[in-house]
């Protein structure tokens, strides 16, 4: 399934346009990225719009129009550019670009413009915008809005990892290891945006490049102490902001006539430790639990910028998306992929021997109804709630469905557990004709040659008796499994991850073989396996890519 994710952030520096795909929905693929910028002539019209000012309805219908043309024909060299055709995709996600955002005014609203209707009728595909409105009427703050989308492709199971998303405004997400506790997202306050216009004003320029101009100047104390003073820094979250509060305005009624009595390098610099000291003083105020850092957006571009942040945040490690799979320049494009995704729903499905609820979860967004079914009440109580998801403790073999009611059944990673005579049964019962049942497993990791000798040698030998006699169907792909109906032909798929050698590690100890051998023999086989790994890996604190190998077996009811 391709889906097309649109974005203008509020760093207005022109559409970010990808396309994605989601046959593996726990790691999305981005296949082909477009961005155009916007020309001088454009901006001059569209940054007064974050401002009140006279004969704004006229202006803003216009641009609306105008947008909406321009965000179209990103779409269509998009897919000339991939060579994917328009009937290829499913749907196009578009954020827009915000020109006010006021969600705490007594009637709250947050407005966008690029016309939606414009984009789905010049490029003939289904549009899903007006985001944000969709969240303030739902009780929510209308941004950020990608903190679904930073849980689906970010989280860790043992880490408490916040992502940063630097653009013109700065927001976090917040992902607990543990699915218990709740995700959450706010703004921290101003990204590029006083960067931005600080540089526009007195050189010219659309934007400090790697922040070498801000790292000419010195930081004002007393200017970066008064800027911080402001309330919304001090405001507990949910909340949001955007451009109509934080900029040069701003600046200039908050500083009174320090800024302007200072050198503009040296009040550029403290811009720069602005945006760094906010984001790290709402880390440690509001997020203390953080473990690791992940970059997106433009601002993590900002080497300078990159700096301050990580001296502010040590020693928690700081590094940007792409160590988790992800350019952290196109984050928010793909996040609008997924949220278009969200609104393709049909039907209902079980997914069977959910566990904690994975992959019920991932299918959520695209169907009505989720029963998501696990043997171990245990392993239900951990499970993550979702609005459609019922969490039902049964077997297998015996559901309290009606005949008919399911068009997909799922089981992961479990399917070598059943009783298969009786399993079979049940889901010839519960699905519609033509209903779809899909199993799959995933095979042992691959790095490199000659680390995976080393991995083999740790599976096979090292921890290999201690795996149940089940795995062997793991190992052969589910090739042995019996399987009621005719076979599809499905693509290769796989699951990658990019890794340090103390992140692997960590995956090892998880191996219920490795818990097995400590228990039998009192030793921990691992400390011996990352030796060996450290001359196979070099830097141990450089990522390397980490591929699992999908095998499923998926066929459709007659």
């Amino acid at each position: 399934m391709y889906f097309v994710g649109l974005m203008s952030g509020t760093s207005a520096d022109g559409i970010d346009a990808v396309l994605v795909s989601f046959e593996d929905e726990a790691r999305p693929e981005i296949c082909a990225t477009l961005h155009t910028p916007y020309s001088s002539e454009l901006l001059d019209d569209l940054i007064p719009l974050s401002e009140a000012g006279d004969d704004e309805y006229p202006k803003i219908n216009a641009l609306d129009e105008k947008l909406g043309e321009l965000f179209a024909d990103s779409v269509d060299r998009l897919l000339r550019q991939s060579g994917i055709a328009r009937d290829q995709v499913v749907a196009i996600g578009s954020h827009g670009h915000t020109v006010r955002h006021a969600p705490n005014a007594p009637q709250p609203f947050s407005l966008q413009i690029a016309d939606a209707s414009i984009i789905a009728a010049r490029t003939g595909i289904t549009t899903v915008a007006d985001f944000r409105s969709g969240d303030i009427a739902a009780g929510g703050q209308g941004a950020p809005l990608v903190p679904a989308f930073h849980q689906s492709v970010f989280r860790s199971d043992t880490s408490n990892r916040t992502i940063v998303n630097i653009g013109g405004i700065a927001n976090v997400t917040y992902l607990p290891s543990s699915e218990s506790k709740p995700v959450l997202g706010f703004d921290t306050g101003p990204g590029n945006t006083l960067l931005d216009h600080w540089i526009k004003k007195h050189r010219q320029l659309d934007y400090d490049a790697d922040g070498r101009w801000a790292s000419e100047g010195r930081v004002n104390e007393s200017l970066l102490n008064a800027l911080l003073a402001d309330p919304y820094f001090h405001q507990s979250p949910p909340k949001s902001t955007g451009k109509e509060y934080f900029n040069l305005a701003w600046l200039n009624r908050v500083s009174v006539t320090e800024a302007d009595s200072l050198e503009p390098v040296d009040v550029q610099a403290t811009l720069a430790m602005l945006t760094a000291s906010s984001i790290a003083a709402a880390l440690t105020t509001w997020l203390p639990d953080t473990g690791e850092i992940y970059l997106c957006g433009g601002g993590c571009r900002n080497q300078f910028l990159v700096s301050l942040l990580e001296a502010r945040c040590a020693p928690i490690p700081v590094a940007d998306t792409s160590l988790l799979g992800i350019d952290p320049d196109w984050v928010e494009a793909a996040a609008f992929d997924w949220l278009a995704q969200q609104c393709s729903r049909h039907g209902m499905a079980w997914d069977c021997a959910t566990g904690n609820g994975q992959a019920a979860i991932a299918l959520a967004p695209h169907f009505d109804r989720i029963i998501a079914t696990d043997a171990s009440q245990a392993q239900l109580r951990q499970a993550t709630p979702g609005n459609n998801i019922d969490y039902v403790c049964a077997s297998a073999e015996q559901v309290p469905l009606t005949d008919q009611s399911l068009n997909l059944i799922t089981v992961a990673q479990a399917t070598h557990w059943f009783d298969l005579p009786r399993f079979y049964r049940e889901v010839d019962r519960l699905l519609v004709p033509h209903g779809v049942l899909a199993l799959w497993c995933y095979g042992l990791f691959q790095i490199t040659p000659k680390i995976d000798v080393l991995i083999q040698n740790y599976y096979q030998h090292t921890v290999g008796k201690y795996w149940p006699p089940e795995r062997r169907h793991v190992e052969q792909s589910y090739d042995s499994i019996d399987f009621p109906y005719v076979e599809m032909t499905t693509p290769a798929f796989h699951m990658q991850v990019d890794w340090n050698l103390n992140q692997l590690m960590g995956y090892l100890a998880t191996w219920s073989a490795t818990r097995l051998y400590k228990k039998a023999t009192g030793k921990d086989p691992l400390p011996a396996l990352a030796q060996q790994l450290t001359a196979a890996w070099g830097d141990s604190t450089q990522a390397r890519g980490i591929q699992w190998p999908l095998h499923l077996k998926v066929g459709s009811k007659p």
